[in-house]
């Protein structure tokens, strides 16, 4: 076979592979498209080879070109970079004929023929992986900015939080540190969130969460820092601000949160107090700052809601001895510290006992005896509450237990609790505990419970209050008329007693708005079948109104005081209270 006719079968045998080739190829020089083969046609959907020749790469190319892929300019570029370097290789997105795009993975090759050099180009369709990878990367970048999100802001109220807020807090007092620029860190706390948590539920506390954050912001300049930096506290860090504007930024705060906040049905005010650390005065440092706002802001809680104060050397000293009081106050219930002093509830017709409340009192050994409204916010804020209210209950039981073995005359034992006792998930069970302990009837125990711990209206709030009374245990509502008074819990709920609150008792006689709630309240309460009592009765003019009203049950220093047990013993063996 001559060597003619064997490199003439060569070039059909590279011409047949060439046609037939499933990946797309094509020959180009400067002026185009020389040739391309049949996949080629394919991939961009041509009628013949007419369409192609003679047009450079990029004509297939839109000017626009996704992200993460060349732009024309780039397909030109690589093209020279293949005839200068040997090879290139680029992806980009190709026009079809029908309009249709895809992405194509393009890889140049420079070979020489007759002398001249041109370009080999292999294109394969990409689309279905470069789409795949385009949302790996949304989904990452999704991702990255939810971890952002997360970590940067909290979710309830979309303000910066603590991590954040110390962040970018340190920066600004670093530089204000250098140019001698005043700062204030407003530490601001919403009082009764817990409240609403344990009443309305944590829905409706993230409702005015959110609210409250939205005051603020209106509040704050855009160059303040401004986070949520635990559950009902917020923090600023206000920017330039000295002394005497920091106060008139705190009046303005707290007169933001002041107007009620809707919520479904209830508008709820929420008590605000904010503490005040200046830079330099306070500490140079944000964590000594924050300590100070603070202990400012206790402060300012401790003398009652919508205040703020300034920090100051005096409020240290009164934080360590808060420190120090709960410290003794943990182990009180160890020591043997609480005692118990039971005042009396008398029938308003006989006089006679018919039951008595229990209150429990502290006797530290150093410290004295502690008055109930110092230990007993401390007990609900640390927690302490709930194994005090339990001895309180066992303590109280017991002891009507004792007076009834002892024969004297069966009374009620009443006794009170916290919204956060009420909520416990065994209560029925803790009681039936007790009640089985102290051999007392269910039916002589008497659970106190403010408006307040009810005002959920909750499946839960309806399935404790019929766990109890299925047991026997009487339910009163004390301080009624001083929260959230609905005829529609008192029909719902099934309680047997109302306590009229004392506020309206001492009022009598210089208000004449309290004489017709209180009459009001002694009217609703008989017409619903349910005793009503009246707490807080100092004077035989009150007592005698109250009784005009049609009270059955009085309460209060008129009659007696709190007393220990021998000595509510000795006035039951007496029959009644002159």
């Amino acid at each position: 076979m001559s060597a003619d006719s064997s490199g003439s079968q060569m070039d059909k045998r590279y011409a047949a592979v060439w046609i037939s080739a499933a990946d797309p190829m094509a020959f180009l020089d400067e002026d185009g498209l020389i040739d391309c083969n049949d996949a080629a046609i394919r991939l961009l959907g041509l009628a013949d080879h007419s369409h192609v020749l003679g047009h450079p790469l990029e004509h297939f190319a839109p000017a626009e070109q996704p992200h993460c892929v060349s732009s024309r300019a780039h397909i030109s570029a690589n093209f020279n970079a293949a005839l200068a370097k040997g090879e290139s290789r680029f992806e980009c997105q190709l026009r079809c004929s029908d309009g249709s795009l895809l992405i194509a993975d393009i890889q140049l090759h420079r070979i020489s023929i007759g002398g001249g050099k041109i370009v080999h180009a292999v294109m394969r369709d990409i689309s279905e992986r470069w789409e795949t990878e385009r949302r790996m990367r949304n989904l990452n970048d999704t991702m990255e900015a939810s971890l952002h999100q997360l970590t940067n802001f909290d979710v309830v109220t979309g303000l910066a939080n603590r991590q954040r807020f110390n962040e970018e807090a340190s920066i600004a007092i670093e530089r204000a540190n250098t140019l001698a620029r005043p700062v204030a860190l407003a530490s601001i706390a919403i009082n009764n969130l817990s409240d609403i948590n344990n009443t309305l539920g944590h829905e409706a506390g993230n409702q005015v969460l959110s609210e409250v954050a939205n005051r603020l912001r209106r509040v704050v300049n855009e160059a303040d820092i401004l986070a949520r930096l635990s559950g009902h506290v917020f923090g600023v860090l206000l920017d330039g601000c000295a002394d005497k504007f920091a106060a008139s930024v705190a009046n303005r705060l707290i007169a933001a949160i002041a107007p009620p906040i809707a919520v479904g049905t209830h508008e709820i005010s929420v008590g605000t107090s904010v503490g005040l650390a200046m830079l330099g005065r306070d500490g140079r440092d944000l964590w000594t700052l924050m300590q100070n706002a603070d202990t400012a802001m206790y402060r300012a809680k401790s003398l009652g809601m919508g205040g703020f104060q300034f920090h100051s050397g005096e409020m240290n000293t009164l934080a360590l001895e808060r420190l120090v009081l709960e410290s003794r106050l943990r182990r009180a219930l160890d020591q043997g510290e609480f005692v118990l002093h039971y005042q009396p509830l008398v029938a308003a017709s006989s006089r006679r006992i018919v039951g008595v409340e229990a209150l429990v009192r502290w006797q530290n050994p150093e410290l004295g005896v502690v008055p109930p409204d110092r230990f007993i916010p401390l007990a609900e804020q640390c927690g302490l509450i709930i194994p005090i209210g339990e001895w309180v209950i066992a303590q109280a039981c017991r002891q009507a237990r004792a007076w009834q073995d002892a024969g004297l005359p069966d009374i009620e034992m009443c006794v009170n609790l916290s919204p956060r006792q009420f909520y416990l998930p065994n209560l029925a069970g803790v009681l039936a505990k007790v009640l089985s302990e102290s051999g007392l009837a269910p039916e002589r125990l008497v659970i106190e419970l403010t408006e307040g711990a009810l005002m959920a209206h909750t499946d839960d709030t309806l399935r404790t209050l019929g766990d109890l009374r299925s047991m026997g245990i009487r339910l009163a509502i004390d301080d009624f008329g001083t929260g959230y008074s609905s005829l529609a819990y008192l029909k719902r709920f099934p309680v047997n007693k109302l306590k009229v609150d004392q506020s309206f008792v001492r009022a009598l006689h210089d208000s004449d708005d309290d004489v017709v709630i209180a009459r009001a309240i002694v009217d609703l309460g008989r017409n619903l079948n349910l005793e009503v009592v009246a707490e807080g009765i100092e004077t035989a003019a009150e007592m005698d109104a109250l009784s005009s009203y049609g009270c059955d049950v009085m309460q209060g220093f008129y009659f007696s005081e709190p007393k220990i047990a021998s000595e509510i013993e000795a006035i039951l063996q007496s029959g009644a209270i002159t």
